[in-house]
């Protein structure tokens, strides 16, 4: 399936046309979604997706990010779950969805962190480097793989568990953005300091706080969506991608 855009505002403007593909193999059993933009940038991205895993909202995210240029894959962080679907937002679905994030291995995780890039680029032999946009526990994950895979940034929205990086944060040698929402109940102002603590000196990090808004910011299918603060944080994400292989 295809979906073509106008891109750029001021003098030079060009088509974009989107390929979805439902299912890119990645490894045998472990696929993802994938948003492929043509032409598009010399850098890719995976989102990692909420721990409801990959959702209409990461795949909307995933088709958002190609019609900007940038080649998108969603890869399911939960192949390896004894239950590897889509969990609706609220109810016992929640719940299981809760157990299965709480059961991740992130040496795993990170692992096929590292396929994906793999298959990615070989998917797309253009381009030259992947980055990582992670929404909550996929947050957390796009940055400790920043530490541990040849992701070339990453980004973080609203991600838990940051600063238990601890000072391999102040060694980062590549670019994060990590975006807080400081009305957020699940992610204490206590963990946001913290994590600027652990990040102190290294400006390789941003960290971008949003005071009113609140968990899932950046996600339309949930109530706690901002638009304003979310279009705000794409453009942030957007800059910081554009400006890798520059």
């Amino acid at each position: 399936m295809q979906d073509v855009r106008h891109r750029g505002p001021g003098t030079r403007r060009f088509m974009i046309s989107v390929t979805e593909i439902p299912a890119l193999e990645i490894a045998p059993g472990y696929d993802g979604f994938a948003a492929l933009a043509s032409p598009g940038e010399e850098v890719g991205l995976l989102i990692l997706s909420e721990m409801f895993g990959v959702t209409a909202a990461m795949k909307d995210a995933a088709r958002d990010f190609a019609r900007a240029g940038i080649s998108t894959l969603v890869p399911n962080i939960f192949r390896r779950s004894s239950e590897t679907g889509v969990f609706s937002y609220e109810g016992k679905d929640r719940e299981r969805a809760q157990i299965r994030a709480d059961n991740l291995k992130p040496d795993a995780v990170c692992e096929d962190i590292e396929l994906a890039i793999k298959a990615f680029r070989t998917r797309v032999p253009e381009l030259r480097q992947v980055a990582a946009l992670g929404h909550c526990i996929g947050g957390g994950f796009a940055a400790t793989a920043l530490t541990k895979t040849s992701l070339a940034a990453a980004i973080s929205y609203y991600g838990f568990g940051i600063s238990n990086l601890g000072g391999a944060l102040a060694q980062l040698g590549k670019p994060a953005q990590l975006h807080y929402g400081l009305a957020d109940p699940h992610i204490p102002l206590s963990e946001i300091e913290a994590v600027r603590t652990c990040a102190s000196g290294n400006s390789r990090i941003e960290i971008f706080e949003y005071p009113e808004a609140g968990h899932s910011f950046c996600n339309p299918h949930r109530p706690m969506f901002d638009k304003a603060q979310a279009q705000l944080a794409r453009d942030r994400a957007l800059s910081l991608l554009r400006n890798l292989n520059r």
